[in-house]
């Protein structure tokens, strides 16, 4: 009988790690993004990069995070975010790839290569970039090792031959290197990572260039003036919070009620397949202690806290998503189970609200 409870105790502990690997969890994208950015947040970071000043052609490409391996990952929207000192800038658009390694920097021989339209853009970015923010574009992207030339690469969108721009042609050597998000429509460079092929300090900015002819910061050579440049490439975990824990204090006795705390959720992909609250003695999203789980498709849910136990807890939940996203609330606010008062009668005691 101890050999069969064994095993099925082993079985479910291993049937739950393999649920619980099932939902890849990507870092969020920085609070600079997600405080500014209101899509932002249904993002995760799947490659980190600290920019160099040179990349040169003799080295390999070394990132912060690379979450590309993760299993499980199902997006439909990808995102970049990057940061030039005070100046970042946000474009996400319409998945344009098929597997995540696709969304690093081309580097010699990695066979990464995309000259064409995205759809669905959306920009954001801080004051002073020079960037247009818009919602639900078209645009473009030049991501590849290549040198190129001024000609134009794609028809329909415009652009000028006579100088480096939204529009170049590629040749076929790998020899320079192309990492450019462009709004056509506006003509306009959204960001430009350049060069980290050609040897020489690489080129880099945010909006159209602002000295020199060509407009997405070709020849350049200025990552060196930047003292802060990082790239986070990031995709869409499918789920959006809309009802945070509430941060009200509480201050309650032992074993009296206290109201439930909800969270809800938007879907832009999948469906939701289950909360995990935890409490913690911390005001902090990590670190707690699992209290309820529930697996359910429903967009909303509530979690009532005990008050059997005397002291101060928070609580917070994850919420997975069958694309394999997993997002977590913010802290409730401080929940103060007190021990029930009781009141000296002669030479005994009675608990308040008895008799």
């Amino acid at each position: 009988m101890k050999k069969s409870l064994l095993l099925t105790s082993s079985l479910i502990v291993i049937f739950n790690l393999m649920l619980f690997k099932s939902y890849a969890q990507l870092p969020s994208p920085p609070s600079l993004a997600t405080s500014n950015v209101p899509e932002a947040a249904q993002y995760g970071v799947m490659y980190q990069f600290n920019i160099p000043n040179d990349m040169s052609s003799g080295s390999a490409v070394t990132y912060a995070v690379n979450n590309s391996g993760l299993s499980g990952l199902n997006y439909n929207r990808v995102a970049y975010f990057m940061q030039l000192d005070s100046k970042w800038v946000w474009v996400s658009m319409n998945k344009f790839n098929s597997t995540n390694a696709q969304l690093r920097i081309p580097f010699a021989g990695t066979g990464i290569f995309f000259q064409q339209q995205v759809t669905g853009m959306n920009v954001f970015s801080s004051a002073g970039s020079g960037v247009t923010n818009a919602t639900g574009i078209n645009g473009n992207i030049e991501m590849w090792p290549n040198c190129y030339s001024p000609g134009l690469g794609l028809g329909s969108i415009g652009g000028n031959s006579g100088n480096y721009d939204f529009n170049d042609a590629p040749d076929g050597t790998d020899c320079y290197g192309s990492f450019q998000v462009h709004n056509f429509g506006a003509a306009q460079t959204i960001f430009a990572y350049n060069s980290f092929i050609g040897g020489g300090n690489d080129d880099l900015g945010i909006g159209n260039a602002t000295s020199g002819p060509h407009p997405d910061w070709t020849f350049t050579g200025n990552a060196g003036s930047y003292a802060t440049k990082v790239l986070y490439i990031c995709v869409q975990q499918g789920l959006f919070i809309n009802t945070q824990p509430s941060t009200l204090t509480v201050n309650a006795c032992a074993n009296a009620t206290v109201a439930p705390l909800t969270t809800s959720v938007s879907v832009n992909s999948g469906s939701v397949t289950g909360y995990t609250w935890y409490s913690n003695t911390l005001n902090s999203t990590t670190g707690g202690t699992i209290v309820a789980t529930t697996a359910t498709s429903a967009t909303s849910n509530s979690y009532t806290p005990p008050t059997s136990l005397v002291g101060t807890r928070y609580y917070y939940c994850t919420i997975t998503s069958s694309t394999g996203g997993t997002i977590t609330t913010t802290t409730s606010g401080a929940i103060t189970i007190n021990a029930t008062p009781t009141v000296a009668v002669n030479s005994g005691s009675i608990c308040a609200g008895k008799s």
